[in-house]
């Protein structure tokens, strides 16, 4: 490839980035069309700034964390919810089964299965 092929590709990939910022999209397309736009600054954004230390937080990054933050937490809240189910099936398990095990034994054991230390380390990650 020449250099006029490697302008005509950046020109065509130009060309494409416009057509779809332009192109018009019902609005039940709208949580795709606000991700294509995120992801379209993201990628600006990541090109511009190689290096963490030099990025400056703007809004949009403000908004982008709390996201993430807020996805982080409901799976967080996801995994416990199962840990809980799984206690609750465990427990009943104990009842009928007359185990010599506590309970707390137990919730230590099925956290470590989720990948945490202990039920207590469960609490401190999740921030309860």
């Amino acid at each position: 490839m020449n250099s006029f092929d490697d302008r005509e590709h950046r020109r065509a990939k130009r060309r494409r980035a416009a057509k779809l910022k332009r192109t018009c999209r019902p609005w039940i397309y709208a949580p795709c069309r606000l991700y294509h736009y995120v992801m379209l600054y993201v990628r600006r954004y990541r090109r511009r700034h190689p290096y963490c230390r030099e990025v400056r937080q703007s809004e949009a990054d403000r908004w982008l964390e709390r996201y993430t933050d807020w996805w982080n937490r409901m799976q967080q809240l996801a995994k416990l919810v199962m840990i809980l189910l799984m206690y609750f099936i465990a427990l009943a398990l104990l009842i009928f089964c007359s185990s010599d095990y506590t309970c707390l034994e137990l919730m230590d054991s099925i956290c470590i299965v989720f990948g945490y230390q202990s039920f207590d380390h469960l609490l401190y990650v999740i921030g309860l």
